[in-house]
């Protein structure tokens, strides 16, 4: 804190909070001309204290992005279209899932910003051939969609949004097409990279943890950083953790190094913070998913692909509804993978997941 304390920028910014010309808050903070991280880290001390109540940052940077965003927008009326579409339809969405669900993700944000990104470059495209979203008929869309990126798809949502508000008339654009079947991973490769997360020292025990929770429970990423010390609790008989309803009993050796991460992260609790599994560099937070996810990728685990396979092994021998109870997953999420699991129809897809083991290995083979 010292060393922090005698750096350029955080004395500058103290030096105008203790000027006291505007009230410690969020609302002061967000106005500061300074380095965003150092901002947020004073941000993080001042919740962490209780000075500033809790906020979903996600949120709150995704609002701020989204009135400078649309500040850029020369045209009155576009500026107030797109404005309406990132506010009605995606923040006051997101706002209501978040009540439900918690906190915004990284990449509900990046959605939402690559959604409203191509909802300005359409007004704009428009307007450079002459014409206008009101104007516009189904061969200007069509010739959008030909002439540039795939990524010009995701307008689709603005779009539809536009036509029943009737900003625009019945025009469309259609479902970009789909991958027909997920990526997946051989057991082969699920195992080996197992066995490397189980015994290698070498290997920073948080991203060992993270990436046992992917391969042994399909957990994502942006669950994970959200895992704390309360998650974990020991027993006679070993070591449970809670991703669902219910707590899970993990197996040897998998309990010895969730227990050894908790112990460590409470052995530097302070200020009555949370005590999060995975700290982030801001005071008070978590790890964002997308650093994890990077550093998982970086040990050879990608995300996608290997929770697929995990679930894809675990729906065929557990039912959707425990899977459910136990993986904090939607139980409609939990039984569409039951169903592929045991479909007849599924025949790549059961293929990989079978690759290289004719039953499904207890974690035991792994020690």
């Amino acid at each position: 804190m010292l060393s922090w304390l005698h750096r350029p920028a955080p004395r500058a910014i103290l030096g105008t909070l203790a000027l006291g010309r505007e009230p410690v808050s969020h609302a002061t903070l967000d106005g500061l001309p300074a380095a965003i991280h150092t901002v947020a880290h004073l941000r993080g001390i001042l919740v962490t204290a209780g000075v500033l109540p809790a906020r979903d940052e996600y949120l709150a940077a995704l609002e701020r992005w989204i009135a400078k965003a649309t500040t850029r927008i020369t045209d009155p009326d576009e500026r107030g279209i797109v404005r309406q579409f990132a506010t009605w339809h995606h923040l006051r969405r997101l706002r209501q899932s978040t009540q439900r669900t918690g906190p915004a993700t990284y990449h509900q944000i990046d959605a939402i910003r690559t959604e409203v990104r191509a909802a300005i470059a359409l007004m704009a495209w428009l307007r450079a051939r002459g014409t206008s979203l009101a104007d516009c008929c189904q061969a200007d869309i069509d010739t959008w969609l030909t002439d540039g990126p795939w990524l010009r798809y995701t307008a689709r949502s603005f779009l539809r949004w536009a036509a029943a508000r009737r900003h625009a008339h019945a025009v469309e654009i259609p479902a970009p097409p789909r991958d027909v079947v997920a990526p997946f991973i051989t057991q082969d490769r699920r195992w080996s990279l197992l066995r490397r997360l189980l015994h290698d020292t070498d290997i920073e025990l948080a991203d060992r943890v993270g990436g046992l929770l992917v391969l042994l429970f399909a957990q994502p990423c942006s669950r994970i950083v959200r895992l704390t010390t309360e998650h974990v609790q020991p027993r006679e008989d070993g070591v449970t953790l809670t991703l669902g309803t219910k707590p899970v009993a993990l197996p040897q050796p998998v309990d010895d190094l969730v227990a050894q991460l908790a112990h460590q992260r409470r052995d530097k609790h302070a200020h009555g913070a949370k005590t999060w599994l995975f700290p982030g560099a801001v005071a008070g937070q978590p790890l964002s998913a997308e650093q994890l996810t990077h550093r998982l990728n970086a040990l050879g685990v990608r995300i996608r692909p290997a929770r697929n396979t995990t679930l894809m092994d675990l729906a065929s021998d557990v039912p959707a509804v425990v899977l459910s109870h136990l993986l904090g997953l939607h139980v409609r999420t939990t039984t569409d993978w039951v169903r592929i699991a045991g479909a007849p129809g599924a025949e790549y897809a059961a293929e990989v997941s079978r690759r290289g083991h004719s039953a499904s290995p207890d974690i035991r083979g792994c020690r």
